[in-house]
């Protein structure tokens, strides 16, 4: 019958999301949270003979197969999801898609990244009196380059100065 399994497919899904967002896990609910997979898997057939699903090469599906060795290594799963890393790839593409001039955006968008994260590294290991126990890592090579259209135009040298911080601009200039 069908139907019923249909429903044993939605139930056990559903067990498995309850069973993953408990804020604290035992032995007891990892082996349910096991369980509720098997039984998706065991059934999930059912979608494809009623062609409600083609194939499940799907990779959030996969990725509930590690969900029970992630929590164990990390903990619970409560507080898990994409938002922060969503909104990152958002700021970042945004950002960098701004600074460049529109034209082979792409290799221009990388390049501002790379400088972002070049300049996110030099921060921090201007920081290293703070952290002595961290192995020394020889710097990386500076790879200049400049943007056709800057991103703040029109600056004066002390507006420069005063807001970067940048008291040997001049000098170095």
């Amino acid at each position: 019958m069908p139907g019923s399994h249909v429903l044993v497919v939605a139930r056990s899904i559903l067990d498995f999301s309850y069973y993953a967002q408990l804020h604290i896990q035992t032995t007891e609910s990892l082996e349910a949270l096991q369980t509720t997979l098997t039984i998706f898997h065991a059934n999930k057939d059912i979608l494809k003979e009623l062609a409600v699903q083609e194939h499940f090469n799907i990779p959030k599906l996969h990725q509930l197969s590690h969900y029970v060795q992630s929590i164990m290594l990390f903990g619970a799963a409560d507080s898990f999801d994409t938002e922060l890393p969503k909104h990152l790839h958002i700021d970042f593409t945004k950002d960098s898609y701004h600074a460049s001039n529109k034209r082979d955006y792409e290799e221009q968008m990388a390049l501002w990244l790379q400088c972002q994260e070049a300049v996110f590294i030099h921060s921090d290991t201007d920081s290293e009196s703070e952290t002595p126990n961290l192995p020394v890592v020889e710097p990386l090579q500076a790879t200049h380059v400049l943007a056709k259209v800057p991103v703040h135009p029109h600056q004066s040298v002390q507006t420069i100065i005063t807001a970067h911080s940048a008291t040997e601009f001049l000098p170095a200039l």
